[in-house]
């Protein structure tokens, strides 16, 4: 256990450690921590002392150790979802998951037939070494990893540099990565990437997606979106699908949401439930060039 660890509390809530120690006049060591999406007590200063510092106002809290649960590696979670149920010689079960709002079906008889992973849910915190497991992935195109413990970008760079080659959906929704390193290459064959509610705003999806120069669908809803950069635009050049619902912190429709008409290719916007205050379009060739 180490401060920045990502955690689950009482198996369902999933929380960061900021602190590990002791608080004045109770008794044994207690864990600070900053909750994800649950409402807390505090932002880390509690009976006037500064303990820890939380992103967010009042959600912080302390509990014991014993609350704590960590959650699945990659392996476990393979095993867990795809290999115990099926692991008779003669299957006759469909696998049947959701993956971004679409069913699928499919007949796994061994895990070099599945081209899509669904693990959401299933609280990846770590990729492990398992050759075996990862030899035997490498045809997947997509990659459903939402609601995860991962701690850095950089556990998703390996993985995804060396074992993926053939991705073209990755989903790492509802989780708090860390953005630690760069990527030795771009992911050219990455095509869409879902990061909603990831807690990240306009500057640090500049640093992430411009390692996907090829990306044209991408979901960014439930983030921290409170303007739009002429940086950004240029990363995501040939996006055809852009969805920023439930940032309710984007207010500005101008310059920010019209910024989006130099996206060249660009054919669907979804800005649902932001906080934008009043719509004002620029001139109308403007409109006309680049929408």
């Amino acid at each position: 256990m180490k401060i920045g660890d990502n955690i689950l509390v009482d198996g369902k809530f999933p929380a960061t450690i900021l602190y590990i120690g002791l608080v004045d006049d109770h008794p044994g060591e207690w864990i600070g921590i900053e909750y994800w999406n649950q409402q807390g007590k505090h932002n880390g200063y509690f009976n006037g002392k500064f303990y820890f510092q939380t992103k967010h106002q009042l959600t912080g809290s302390f509990i014991r150790s014993q609350r704590i649960q960590y959650g699945n590696s990659f392996t476990q979670a393979i095993y867990k979802q795809y290999i115990k149920a099926f692991s008779n010689d003669y299957i006759n079960h469909d696998i049947n998951y959701s993956i971004f709002g679409k069913q699928y079906s499919d007949y796994a008889v061994e895990l070099s037939s599945i081209i899509r992973i669904d693990l959401s849910s299933q609280w990846v915190n770590e990729f492990d070494d398992n050759d075996y497991i990862y030899n035997n992935l490498c045809q997947i195109k997509e990659l459903n990893i939402r609601q995860n413990l991962i701690k850095n970008w950089s556990q998703l760079w390996i993985i995804l540099e060396k074992y993926f080659p053939k991705l073209e959906i990755l989903n790492v929704s509802n989780s708090r990565i860390n953005f630690d390193m760069n990527p030795s290459n771009e992911f050219i064959n990455i095509k869409q990437i879902v990061l909603i509610d990831i807690d990240n705003d306009c500057h640090s999806f500049e640093y992430i997606l411009k390692y996907f120069p090829n990306l044209i669908d991408i979901h960014l809803d439930l983030n921290h979106l409170t303007f739009i950069s002429e940086n950004f635009i240029n990363k995501i050049k040939n996006v055809t699908n852009l969805s920023l619902s439930d940032n309710q912190r984007l207010i500005e429709w101008d310059p920010f949401i019209n910024r989006l008409g130099l996206l060249p290719f660009l054919q669907e916007l979804i800005i649902n439930n932001c906080g934008i205050e009043q719509i004002k379009l620029p001139d109308q060739d403007f409109i006309f060039k680049k929408f």
